[in-house]
């Protein structure tokens, strides 16, 4: 988890092949986030759905769960409020 009071700044996101053999052999696609704290040293993190904070996941989920169905939802700050 990001710590966004550490004054780390974001240097870019690279999403990356994996190749996983889980359930057979399969290339699925790998993130990683790039940051630094002191503007000389980087560091790597891996990002994945795992990890994210489970309001985020649910909010995911909905956004494709309509664009599957090709529904239009509406996230006012209204909305959001309640999840948090």
């Amino acid at each position: 988890m990001i710590d966004f009071s550490s004054g780390a700044i974001l240097i870019d996101i690279v999403t990356t092949p994996n190749l996983s053999a889980s359930g057979g052999p399969r290339v699925r696609p790998y993130r990683h986030v790039f940051l630094t704290e002191n503007g000389k040293d980087i560091t790597q993190l891996a990002v994945t759905k795992v990890k994210w904070p489970r309001i985020l996941q649910i909010l995911y989920n909905e956004i494709k769960e309509a664009e599957a169905e090709k529904v239009e939802i509406e996230l006012s700050a209204e909305i959001l409020s309640q999840y948090i």
